[in-house]
């Protein structure tokens, strides 16, 4: 009965520790290929998160500004890192009228 199952084409091989074998090696080599594919874009992505770029480079703070409102009106791209810059740079996130906020670009 088994000759007949052949011989239409349904039993193609049988399944020995050669093709156990190969078929963990084939897995393996997908499965490493897989991931390091997603850890490569993950990491393109998370690098170009924290980009931004402002522009003009200094603003005079006007009446109810914040950081956050300077760098959302200047900057385009990430404005939380170009906010966190800002208060790295300046120690503090008081603004006063009047004052020049010098802005900065990251790339």
């Amino acid at each position: 009965m088994l000759d007949f199952w052949k011989s239409v084409g349904y039993i193609t091989c049988m399944r020995t520790y050669r093709y156990y074998q190969i078929r963990s090696v084939v897995r393996f080599a997908f499965w490493s290929s897989l991931g390091l594919s997603v850890g490569l874009l993950a990491k393109i992505s998370i690098e170009s998160w924290d980009n931004y770029d402002c522009h003009p480079k200094q603003v005079v703070v006007e009446q109810y500004d914040t950081l956050w409102a300077i760098a959302e009106r200047n900057c385009k791209g990430s404005i939380r890192s170009a906010v966190d810059d800002l208060v790295d740079e300046r120690g503090t996130t008081i603004v006063r009228i009047g004052e020049t906020v010098e802005l900065t670009s990251k790339s």
